[in-house]
């Protein structure tokens, strides 16, 4: 058993919810260490009707944290994300590196940014790099005026340069929603001196 209150936040992708990370709990919780859920805002049972890919979600996470520190006494954290929820990990870990609460994070078919998400995403369909540009540019720019933030500052590559932490990333090889080479990215810039990239291929069971 862990000698200090150990939890596992589990964040889920986009157009999800909670109930990804429930298989969890059959691995951790016999050997001592919490599992904790939730949905972010605007999924699953969540209130709101819009998701930020990163941006907001990070404060899902700051306010699960305090909670559960304050609630429950746990004293080290380490944050299980995928896709969006993955994302999101990097980031928080990044804002969160001084506190030394959260002491790993794994993060599952993460994007690099949003900004290179939209660009790998329109080289997959084979859409031009320029019209690319200028879809996401008006769209960033929606966003900003409608919503009050910005794509451009969700950047995960950006927060893992600074995150030491020990870093487990992983990705499908044929992601074609999120191409494997965010990960890719990810694990170049990660500044981990215990870090990991593992490109898992999925096989069929007939």
């Amino acid at each position: 058993m862990p000698d200090k209150k150990v939890c596992i936040i589990y964040l889920h992708g986009n157009a999800s919810n909670q109930l990804e990370g429930r298989f969890l709990q059959y691995l951790f919780i016999p050997v001592g260490i919490s599992v904790f859920c939730f949905d972010f805002d605007g999924c699953g049972c969540s209130t709101g009707n819009s998701v930020s890919l990163g941006y907001f979600e990070k404060d899902d996470v700051k306010c699960a944290i305090r909670m559960l520190q304050q609630t429950f006494k746990i004293e080290e954290f380490l944050l299980w994300g995928r896709s969006m929820g993955a994302a999101v990990s990097i980031m928080v870990a990044d804002e969160l590196r001084n506190d030394n609460c959260i002491k790993a994070i794994v993060a599952d078919s993460a994007y690099s940014s949003v900004k290179n998400l939209v660009k790998c995403l329109g080289k997959e369909r084979k859409v031009p790099t320029w019209i690319s540009k200028i879809l996401y540019k008006k769209v960033r720019g929606r966003i900003v005026k409608k919503n009050n933030f910005d794509l451009n500052q969700v950047s995960p590559v950006a927060s893992i340069a600074n995150v030491t932490i020990p870093t487990f990333i992983i990705h499908g090889n044929d992601d074609h929603f999120v191409p494997k080479k965010n990960s890719e990215l990810l694990y170049q810039n990660s500044s981990a001196k215990i870090k990991e990239l593992k490109i898992v291929t999925l096989t069929m069971i007939e």
